[in-house]
């Protein structure tokens, strides 16, 4: 079975954060990351918003 989109971005954040590319208390921008994945905004925004409801980010 392949990966969603938002799985794909989901686990890209995660290894971001886990390296300290991305700060959880900084703001995390839906196109940018987007850009740097290379697919759309709306699975990176699904994926923030899991992220969101884990505590991960704020």
């Amino acid at each position: 079975m392949t990966e969603s989109l938002k799985e794909n971005a989901y686990k890209h954040i995660r290894i971001k954060l886990g390296k300290g590319e991305l700060n959880p208390d900084g703001r995390l921008s839906n196109r940018a990351l987007a850009k740097e994945i290379g697919i759309g905004f709306i699975p990176i925004r699904e994926a923030i918003n899991q992220l969101v409801s884990e505590g991960i980010v704020v």
